[in-house]
């Protein structure tokens, strides 16, 4: 069953929205155990959840909806990976190619670096994804190599939304 969304003035009427810090307030209790003025939502899966009337929403979609009037048509970004900082200043439209691209390197990368992994042959290799299709950049010998190749790639195909590992440590 699908349920339907609350309007602007819904939600405004329940919630408020401080821009600056990304965080969302009851206006009135929403339940008998809160107090109006305090904090909404919970944290689920790293995101900031609000229920609403049995509609659970992200909050970084209230936000949009707040600040633009209508709900985003696909998907908000967060710019800096940090799913529960909803400060307008750090979200943004995306596509869902978009937002895939703004991920952080994988926690399980042998690595710790986008875009490059350890070649059979004791060199690292760089490669990126671009509209379905996969491009080798090379064999190098250094993880830091392969890196740069990689960043190069990235900020040619994914402009703002690809994310930069930092340098390494005394590069």
């Amino acid at each position: 069953m699908t349920r339907k969304l609350h309007t602007l003035d819904e939600l405004r009427a329940q919630l408020s929205y401080d821009p600056d810090t990304g965080l969302f307030h009851w206006l009135g209790r929403p339940a008998y155990w809160m107090k109006p003025g305090a904090q909404a939502g919970a944290l689920v899966n790293g995101y900031v959840s609000i229920t609403q009337e049995g509609t659970c929403y992200q909050a970084h979609r209230i936000a949009w909806l707040f600040m633009t009037g209508t709900w985003p048509e696909a998907e908000v970004d967060h710019q800096n990976n940090q799913r529960d900082d909803n400060r307008w200043s750090n979200l943004r439209a995306a596509t869902s190619a978009e937002n895939k691209r703004n991920r952080p390197v994988r926690k399980d990368s042998q690595t710790q670096v986008k875009g490059v992994t350890p070649h059979a042959c004791g060199r690292f290799r760089a490669k990126i994804r671009h509209n379905g299709k996969h491009y080798h950049l090379g064999l190098f010998a250094t993880v830091q190599e392969a890196s740069d190749a990689y960043q190069a790639a990235a900020i040619r195909f994914q402009g703002e939304f690809a994310h930069l590992t930092p340098p390494a440590s005394g590069a």
